[in-house]
């Protein structure tokens, strides 16, 4: 869920840290002036439930206040984005076609340009955490060559 707040509304409020059984697995925090407007801050807050209890736990219709009510914080004054995925990984990889679309993007990309994620993967298995870090070295080294 992202929520942008005045930063002085929310200093102090967060954590530094969740225990690993909290619903929220983790607040991102950016101030950047490029994303947001100076004095505020956008906070994505990664959650973590299973779809199952999803509608019992969390009224979809109103995450947004929940969280916030969670963190002592008030609710955002930009309308909160909520979106929900049922699975925990990217899946892509199952369709058909998937590896050519991959090797096509790939070969696309002007010199100095390079896509890296699970999302981009080129494989027709399942990405594994050894294939997600290939994929940002070999990311980081086709846009700074000198890394290599």
């Amino acid at each position: 869920m992202n929520v942008v707040q005045y930063t002085a509304d929310i200093d102090g409020k967060l954590p530094a840290a969740l225990p690993a059984d909290h619903p929220i697995a983790y607040i991102a925090r950016i101030d950047h002036p490029v994303r947001v407007p100076e004095g505020m801050t956008w906070l994505q807050f990664g959650m973590r439930c299973d779809p199952a209890v999803l509608e019992t736990r969390w009224n979809p219709d109103d995450v947004a206040a929940q969280v916030t009510r969670m963190f002592d914080l008030p609710l955002g004054l930009i309308q909160p984005i909520v979106s929900v995925w049922p699975f925990d990984e990217p899946l892509e990889w199952q369709d058909t076609g998937f590896v050519a679309r991959m090797e096509a993007l790939h070969r696309a990309l002007p010199e100095g340009a390079a896509v890296a994620g699970s999302d981009y993967i080129v494989t027709n298995r399942r990405p594994t955490l050894a294939d997600r870090i290939r994929s940002g070295f070999a990311a980081a080294e086709r846009v700074y060559p000198p890394l290599t």
